[in-house]
């Protein structure tokens, strides 16, 4: 601007002095023209060069304005941000905190000094740990200072929901905290700081600690629970165990009519009883998620026709025909739990004899898929009863549930049957099912898989016709003397009375102590030892056996076989024998037959050792 001014003013001047040589000395007319001329172009041009940088001055003035214009707004919207940062830093509930590398707290939002115990920023960790401590558990150490999180953030270490003790004097129980860290890292990958987030978990954990004792009652419940069936489940059925033996030995001899009518309503009330036990026992193992099936080779043929000779009787009395419907080209053998699969068929076709006045009641059974390790079998049992209404069709299959579960009902049971049945198929990965019509009998029908059991393609033929040769092992294992450890007088003479019918002698002894007393002075083939009784109990027993056994020269070392006889029919029983070094098992009430099969099984084993039977001293007993 002063520029411009400058160079008006030098103008004029110039002009001024043309004018006055012009006047004084009388130049020319062309040379004055011609200064004029020149003089004009050099004004124009010096006007224009004004006039450009003018708008030069303009235009640099707008982008000044312009810029400042930006960066006022820019510096608005930092502090807007800033603003809405600090004000969401301080209104999230978990703690934050921020430190440098020398651990002095930069940034705390209020929860982190609500929660931690940091009253400003400017403080380091150290003077903050001065009055507090963080322990991994209540009996915990309280951590050193290098192991808190934000020491643990500066080094590096990346953690993530850490739980932590925080305890100090204003803090009576504690605050349990939750702890997440991170190391804090420049553009340039260079540590600077650490940051940690925590939220206060004390109410979580205390609900998790109320929950965990919970959990503790509810197992010691359990184990309670389990402990009164056991002793229950013994204490009923070890009697029980005596009444079917001798009721089924009482009937096996010559009664009058009316003796024989009274003997057969005992045994039948004390296999009612039996069965009333033994729902209530396998409902407390489904519902503790403890029934476990086993698998073993069997044929499924000879359990249908087992279930079947085993209604035959009641069915006959009600005058109903019990057929079997068995498909030829059903798979034999196959490997699953016999046992509990005939406690599903037992089940059905005791309902319906129980429900049926006349008609005819049958079982089936085929094969309905197969690959190559395993088989499903369907089994359907069929009567001709009084059948069930659709709307109660779907309610008992639950657990205590009954058409008519009056007082005043004509049928009794305990209302477990179908549940545990149904508990059973789906362990079985089977399913089953109902078609039932009021008046005209019912069909259940249920699924089960099967495995097929690996045949070796070599058979041992001299040692299977070894064992199966007609008088090899089993007369000479009927020529052996058992020896029977059982502490009541009852079951005593029963299981001595078993033997002999069986053709076997018995030698009794009343604990565990007096069983080894007795093995220490004679080599029995087998000892059927009860599992509970006073002093030292079958499990002490056998396990002193074993190691005695041990302990024994190679030469005389003869493995005992130990049957465990025991009314525990709870889950885990058997592994309990097993553990203690039994080979086999056998639940009470001990029916002859199975006693039988049972022994059938060891003939090899007690044929063996059934000679002279000498004494340990190695004269004859």
């Amino acid at each position: 601007m002063l520029l411009g001014q400058r160079r008006a003013a030098e103008t004029r001047a110039a002009r001024r002095e043309t004018l006055a040589i012009v006047l004084d000395g009388g130049v020319g007319v062309v040379a004055v023209c011609l200064v004029s001329l020149l003089m004009g172009r050099a004004i124009r041009r010096l006007d224009a060069s004004v006039a450009g940088q003018r708008a030069a001055e303009a235009a640099l003035q707008e982008v000044n304005q312009g810029l400042e214009r930006q960066v006022a707004e820019r510096t608005a919207e930092l502090r807007r941000q800033s603003d809405l940062m600090n004000s969401i830093f301080d209104t999230v509930t978990d703690g934050v905190i921020v430190c440098d590398r020398d651990l002095k707290y930069t940034h705390v939002n209020r929860a982190g000094k609500e929660i931690g115990g940091v009253d400003r920023e400017q403080l380091t960790v150290a003077q903050v740990a001065g009055g507090l401590t963080l322990r991994t558990a209540r009996d915990a150490p309280p951590l050193p200072l290098e192991q808190w999180p934000l020491a643990r953030a500066v080094r590096g270490e990346s953690f993530d929901n850490q739980r932590l003790l925080l305890g100090g004097a204003n803090l009576k129980d504690g605050l349990w905290l939750e702890v997440s860290g991170r190391p804090v890292i420049d553009e340039d990958g260079a540590r600077y700081g650490g940051l940690i987030v925590h939220r206060d978990v004390s109410a979580r954990q205390r609900a998790e600690e109320e929950m965990a004792r919970a959990h503790r009652m509810a197992l010691e419940a359990a184990r309670l629970r389990s402990e009164f069936l056991s002793n229950v489940s013994h204490e009923i059925l070890t009697p029980l165990n005596g009444i079917l033996g001798m009721s089924r030995l009482l009937l096996d001899t010559g009664l009058r009519a009316a003796q024989r009518e009274y003997a057969e309503a005992l045994h039948t009330s004390g296999e009612l009883l039996r069965d009333i036990v033994a729902d209530v026992l396998d409902f407390s193992h489904l519902s503790d998620g403890q029934l476990v099936l086993e698998e073993a080779e069997f044929d499924p043929r000879d359990s249908m026709e087992r279930v079947a000779a085993r209604f035959a009787g009641p069915a006959q009395k009600k005058r109903l025909k019990l057929t079997l419907d068995l498909d030829e080209t059903l798979p034999a053998p196959l490997l699953g739990d016999a046992r509990r699969l005939e406690q599903i068929l037992s089940n059905l076709v005791s309902n319906a004899v129980k429900f049926s006045e006349r008609g005819e009641i049958v079982m089936r059974a085929r094969q309905s898929a197969e690959s190559a390790s395993a088989a499903v079998l369907q089994f359907e049992v069929s009567d001709t009863g009084i059948g069930i209404a659709a709307v109660d069709q779907s309610r008992i299959f639950q657990p205590f549930s009954q058409v008519d579960g009056s007082a005043g009902r004509k049928y009794g049971g305990s209302g477990l049957g179908l549940a545990i049945s149904t508990e059973l198929v789906r362990q079985m990965d089977g399913q089953i099912s109902l078609e039932s019509e009021l008046n005209r009998g019912s069909t259940f029908c249920f699924t089960a898989h099967m495995g097929k059991p690996v045949r070796q393609a070599q058979r041992l033929d001299n040692a299977a016709e070894d064992i199966a040769a007609p008088g090899n092992h089993e007369d000479k294992a009927a020529a052996a003397t058992i020896l029977v450890a059982e502490d009541n007088p009852v079951n005593q003479k029963l299981t001595q009375m078993q033997l002999r019918i069986l053709g076997f002698a018995a030698d009794l002894v009343s604990d565990g102590r007096e069983a080894l007393d007795a093995l220490a002075r004679r080599c029995y083939p087998i000892v059927l030892m009860d599992c509970q009784m006073p002093g030292m109990d079958g499990y002490e027993a056998t396990a002193e056996i074993r190691r005695r056994e041990a302990a024994s020269p190679q030469h005389t070392r003869q493995h005992t076989i130990v049957i465990a006889m025991t009314a525990h029919a709870l889950s885990g029983a058997r592994e309990k024998c097993h553990a203690a070094g039994m080979d086999d098992y056998i639940s009470k009430p001990v029916d002859i037959d199975d006693l039988d099969a049972l022994l059938k099984r060891w003939a090899p084993e007690i044929g063996a050792v059934a000679g002279e039977q000498p004494s340990r001293d190695g004269s004859p007993s």
